[in-house]
């Protein structure tokens, strides 16, 4: 595909793989029922290859024994996303001179934007969102805004660095966190849409799993992100999927991965601590990240 035609024109089968963790099942569901809606496309297939608590860096190892699930036979993108916290390590990690879990973000970003390109397909970045209220047990995320700072910022470092691999020398960053932060700043103080886009069973300080409304959004903006415009809203839509779907970025312009936002990402070094009551509290995948940053002997 070239740079200026994202995806096939009507009339053509689109198919896409989505890789990632457990967040990422959701989002694909919904972006398989929001592409099939908009009748473009003679049919529409979304490939997951997600695990929960894996990190790409997982899914790099497997697909170097096997890529066939990855990249199968005529696929148009790849989306990957990545562990959701692990972009926002990148200022951590120069501060301290390196960081096993940043090198191998960079690593396996920069591995599936060759893979794509081999496969000429296009390489995707979903901007991981924020939890809604930060993460409490990790020092560097205390409040969403922050947190999303420090994840924005990653995803650019991240694309930078892989864009030389990917196909056209272009990843798309989809910017599904930044979209989030917008809907956060409009509805303060008027109503709850923010947080209704995560999944309020979920103890406050660790709401990262969205509710079907957060994983509409998020699939709205990877629609609007690779073909140049949001999927129209169906028939019916209540009033808040109708204000969520204006919140989503129009410009600059079609097959723009990267829309503009007019806040500037500033971004504040905190020093990161070990979670409260240590590793029993986390999954296979975040043990391993955790044993990664605890290598690092300054945070030791």
């Amino acid at each position: 595909m070239s740079s200026t035609t994202c995806y096939p024109s009507a009339g053509r089968p689109l198919r896409l793989v989505m890789v990632g963790n457990g967040l990422t099942d959701g989002v694909a569901d919904a972006l398989l029922e929001l592409a099939t809606a908009m009748g473009h496309w003679t049919s529409v297939q979304v490939d997951r290859v997600t695990t929960a608590n894996f990190s790409l860096g997982d899914h790099m190892a497997a697909a170097k024994v096997d890529k066939s699930r990855y990249v199968p036979e005529g696929v148009n993108a790849v989306i990957v996303q990545e562990q959701s916290e692990a972009p926002g390590f990148f200022d951590w990690a120069r501060r301290e001179g390196g960081l096993k879990a940043w090198d191998t973000s960079l690593e396996s970003v920069k591995y599936f934007a060759g893979l794509a390109k081999e496969a000429n397909a296009d390489i995707v970045l979903l901007e991981n969102w924020a939890y809604q209220d930060g993460d409490i047990e990790n020092a560097i995320y205390p409040t969403f805004d922050v947190m999303q700072n420090l994840l924005t910022k990653g995803s650019r470092e991240l694309e930078s660095a892989s864009e030389s691999a990917a196909q056209d020398g272009r990843l798309h960053v989809v910017p599904v966190g930044e979209v989030f932060r917008k809907v956060k700043s409009r509805a303060a103080g008027v109503n709850d849409d923010f947080q209704e886009l995560f999944w309020m069973q979920q103890a406050s300080g660790h709401r990262k799993v969205l509710s079907k409304n957060g994983q509409w959004l998020a699939a709205a903006v990877i629609i609007r992100s690779l073909t140049g415009s949001p999927p129209p809203l169906p028939v019916g839509s209540d009033a808040l999927k109708a204000r969520l779907a204006a919140d989503i970025p129009t410009g600059p312009g079609p097959c723009d991965g990267n829309p503009q936002f007019g806040a500037e990402v500033n971004v504040t070094p905190q020093v990161p601590e070990v979670p409260k009551g240590g590793a029993q509290r986390l999954g296979a995948g975040a043990m391993a990240l955790l044993g990664a940053l605890m290598a690092v002997p300054a945070l030791a």
